[in-house]
């Protein structure tokens, strides 16, 4: 259900779902190149920060998503995006982001 809704035509399903997806820890191998794809190929920046927030929910298990958070890093001049991305490759690789 969630995996439809991350190409969802409604760019309000598709930022809910990869959100959720890796939040809900899915065993489903196809998860980070789910929301990689989403990172790299959506228009959409709430879609986009969703997807990185998805992927840091995932901790180590979304390592291979480190070069596309990167590239996504460079590529964005949106402050606070890019602040999510960093905070999601910090997550990722065992440094959660301090409250």
């Amino acid at each position: 259900m969630i995996k439809t809704a991350l190409k969802d035509k409604d760019l309000e399903v598709r930022k809910q779902a990869a959100l959720a997806f890796g939040r809900c820890d899915p065993a489903d191998s196809d998860a980070v190149s789910l929301l990689v794809d989403l990172l790299k190929n959506d228009k959409d920046d709430g879609v986009k920060q969703n997807a990185a927030m998805g992927l840091a929910a995932l901790g180590s298990k979304a390592t291979e998503a480190i070069p596309a958070l990167r590239a996504a890093s460079k590529a964005t001049e949106n402050k606070k995006l890019d602040r999510v991305f960093k905070d999601a490759m910090k997550s990722i690789n065992g440094n959660p982001k301090k409250k």
